[in-house]
Order: structure tokens, then C-alpha cells, then sequence
């Protein structure tokens, strides 16, 4: 094997495997973010011991069919996924890129860690058929999943139409949105998704919102457990903006109007609805030219990934996106991607955290950051996002594709300096840490 854990299994302690589709150093994302939190938390939880198996895309570094261990992350451990995908395949979630045999290394590791719990957070590069192996090799390791979209019903991922609109799930036609996936693999795919409930011991939906998807789909509902992600335990409220008196928020305000800065974090793929912020924007600085607007995301990266994309549809994303950066040059602060240890500095620069995304989302994790910075939201009335913000305590909604609603709600918000200052005191903090670990503990146990 290509990395040993030599000392590292000590047998007086519990051991945890968690398996994530990408390490946050190198891929940064939510799933990500929320799959290493709780591995180091468990690093340092009394009882236990953790590892972090996670695809990695740079295989000139790792090799295919080979583990690697880095020596600055001793208990990350990584696997390249297979060169030269197209994207159609890196949706899919059968495709792993281990070597699945007996004697092969996924098989010697598990053998040689002997996990007490094995913990996924994503099936891209990992696979169906890995979790399957998994439970033939580990009889009696608890494997657990979380699900942080609704890959098993939608290849895509995001059940969203290429038109925009919201899909339901794969119906009696199947997915009109997969040219290659034919009536019979669609068939296979869905059967093989179920099949899941036999290997796995638990779900974990970080939203009631997921779950009702899928028991809508057929998923028996029992099969899963709501539990909202980990964030690490550095990321608490600003003290900055901690204060239990709303005129020393006000007083604040005076030199530093927060409550007309507003800031798009994340992921700026259409899907996003970075697109809909700008316009929203634009319409805004017709009555509010003191407004600002901070994009916090790699949006370079848009250009350069869709620009020779096949489909006509990222196109025109394209094309707006361009059109209304332009139109709003010199008004937009272009803020370029971040790490998640940025998000308190970085959300100290606003006042209200906006969302636009088309997907009903699942559980996003720039909502608990947000909460965590007691930053107010603005997001769609959609999803795993209206679930998770109360209106009137830790944000607002607007009607989701509606870029004229959302400039008329922003304005109203940097109209209003005391009912942002309200907020501060109404945003409810996220579930704690302690709470969270002492969550996945019992259901570990």
C-alpha cells in the first residue's frame, strides 16, 4: 500500500473513516468543508481516532488505483480520480476510480484500519459499487451516508431542468435532461441507488428538504435522520458584532453603513443565480446609488470552465453574467475566492448575505456562516434556503427568479437601518458543535 498507518491504529480507541469526494485544501466547497470538520473534530473528540480518505483531481501527484498520504496532513489520505472523465461520467454515481478487487488498495486499507465507523459524504469518484464493497469487507462497521444532494435521483445532481425549471425527480419517461443515459441504464440507475438502503446503515440529511424529495420518490423515510452540518469550531460570531443593545448597533452604523453592503459568497455557477444578484443590483442603484454589492467567489473561474461548455444554456449564463459585469463596473467589488477560514473577515465587510440559487438547495453551509457572523440573509422562498431562515429573525425572502422583487427588497433593507440593527439581536445561533458531534456520536454508536 502506498500509505501505511503504521502507529496510527491504536486499538483502545474508536476509529472513524470519513470518505468525502474532495479534500477542502484542494477543492473547496460546502460538502467538502462540512466532511473535514467532522473528521477533525473527531481527531480531537476523547475516544476516538480519525481518518479522511478524499478523491484528488491532480493525478500527475497521486496515481490512479493508489492511496497517498501527505506528510502535512499525516490522517488525510488521498486517491486520484480517473483522468480524462467527461462530464457526463463524473455525475454519475457508479463510477469509482479504486481499485474495487479483494486485494486491492481500498481493501487492504480498510483491513488494516478496521473502522468502528465509516462515514461518506459523497459518491462522485467514491462510487456505488465502493459502498458496496465496503459492507462485504466490514460486516460489522457502521456505514453511514450523507447526502448533500439529490445525486441518487437526478444526475445532474441539483434536480433542475436544462429549461430552469424545478424537476420532481425521475418519472415514468425518466430524466429528459440526459441525452446519454438511455431508458434502460436510466432503469439500472435507479434500482442500483436503492439498492443503497441494503449497504448503508443510516442516511444523514443535513434538510428536511432533501428528504422529502426522496420519500417522494420512494424512499422510505425511516431510512434517514436530519442532522445540520459541522461547521469548524474556530467560526463563531464576530465579537464586533455581538452587542445585546440595539443603539450601540446604530451608533456603530454611522461611520460604517453596513445594512446597504450586500455580499454573494460561494459558488458562482449558474445554478447560483449570480446572474439574478447583479441585475438585482443594477436595479437597485437607480434609487440607492449609496448601495454596494461584494461578490465573494472565484468568478474568473466561470468564464474560463464555460467557455468551451457544449451546452447553450451556460451560454447564455455566460453571456449575462459578462453583460452585467460590465453595466456594473466599477460598482461591484470583485472580492475573488476565499477559504473557509476568511468567512468572519470577509462577512464582516457586509451587511446582508445574499442568495439566488435556481436548485432547492439542501443545506448551505454559507447560511450557518452567515448566522455564525450574525450577518442577516436574503434568499430565495425555495428549498433547503427557506427552510433554514426564519423571516423576520434571520433574514428575508424574495420570490425565487425574480430579480425586480429582490432589488425592491434590498432596497427596502438599506431603507432601514434599525431593522437591521434588530437582526442583530433576533439571529438565532447555529446548533453548536458540541451539540452536532454529540449527534453523530450517538449515531456512530
Amino acid at each position: 500500500m502506498s500509505a501505511g498507518l503504521g502507529d496510527c491504529t491504536m486499538s483502545d480507541l474508536r476509529k472513524l473513516l470519513v470518505i468525502a469526494h474532495a479534500h477542502p485544501n484542494l477543492q473547496a466547497g460546502g460538502a467538502e468543508n462540512a466532511a473535514y470538520a467532522l473528521h477533525k473534530a473527531f481527531l480531537q473528540r476523547q475516544g476516538w481516532s480519525s481518518f479522511y480518505l478524499a478523491a484528488s483531481g491532480d493525478s500527475t501527484r497521486f496515481r490512479n488505483k493508489q492511496i497517498h498520504r501527505l506528510t502535512l496532513d499525516p490522517e488525510a489520505l488521498f486517491f486520484a480520480h480517473a483522468a480524462g472523465q467527461s462530464p457526463d461520467a463524473r455525475m454519475s454515481p457508479f463510477t469509482s476510480s479504486l481499485d474495487l478487487s479483494a486485494d486491492g488498495e481500498l481493501s487492504r486499507l480498510v483491513q488494516e484500519l478496521q473502522p468502528d465507523v465509516i462515514h461518506l459524504h459523497h459518491l462522485l469518484h467514491f462510487g456505488l459499487a465502493a459502498v458496496a464493497a465496503l459492507r462485504q469487507w466490514m460486516p460489522d462497521s457502521r456505514i453511514i451516508l450523507t447526502l448533500h444532494e439529490f445525486l441518487l435521483l437526478c444526475p445532474q445532481g441539483q434536480l433542475l431542468k436544462r429549461n430552469g425549471e424545478l424537476c420532481e425527480g425521475p418519472g415514468d419517461k425518466g430524466c429528459q435532461c440526459c441525452s446519454w443515459l438511455d431508458q434502460r441504464d436510466r432503469l439500472i440507475r435507479l434500482e442500483a441507488a436503492r439498492e443503497l438502503l441494503r449497504w448503508v446503515d443510516l442516511l444523514i440529511s443535513p434538510s428536511q428538504t432533501l428528504v422529502r424529495q426522496f420519500v417522494a420518490n420512494g424512499w422510505p423515510a425511516n431510512s434517514f435522520c436530519v442532522v445540520e452540518n459541522l461547521l469548524p469550531q474556530w467560526i463563531q460570531p464576530s465579537p464586533v458584532n455581538q452587542t445585546s443593545v440595539v443603539g450601540d448597533v446604530l451608533q456603530d452604523q454611522v461611520n460604517s453603513p453596513l445594512h446597504s453592503v450586500f455580499g454573494f459568497f460561494g459558488n458562482c455557477q449558474e445554478a447560483k443565480g449570480l446572474d439574478l444578484v447583479l441585475e438585482a443590483f443594477a436595479l437597485l442603484r437607480q434609487s440607492c446609488p449609496h448601495a454596494r454589492l461584494q461578490v465573494h467567489g472565484p468568478v474568473e473561474l466561470v468564464f474560463s470552465s464555460l467557455s468551451n461548455s457544449p451546452f447553450s444554456g451556460d451560454q447564455r449564463y455566460l453571456k449575462r453574467l459578462r453583460f452585467w459585469l460590465q453595466e456594473l463596473e466599477g460598482s461591484v467589488e470583485l472580492c475573488g475566492p476565499y477559504r473557509q477560514e476568511e468567512i468572519i473577515e470577509r462577512m464582516s465587510g457586509v451587511g446582508w448575505v445574499v442568495m439566488a440559487s435556481r436548485w432547492l438547495e439542501n443545506a448551505p453551509v454559507v447560511i450557518q456562516e452567515a448566522r455564525a457572523c450574525r450577518r442577516p440573509l436574503l434568499v430565495p422562498d425555495l428549498g433547503g434556503m427557506a427552510e433554514k431562515v426564519q423571516p423576520g429573525v434571520d433574514g428575508w425572502y424574495w420570490p425565487a427568479g425574480d430579480a425586480t422583487a429582490l432589488a425592491e427588497l434590498m432596497e427596502r433593507c438599506s431603507m432601514h437601518l434599525e431593522e437591521w440593527a434588530h437582526f442583530q439581536q433576533s439571529m438565532q445561533a447555529t446548533a453548536s458543535a458540541t451539540q452536532i458531534l454529540g449527534i453523530h456520536e450517538a449515531l456512530y454508536l
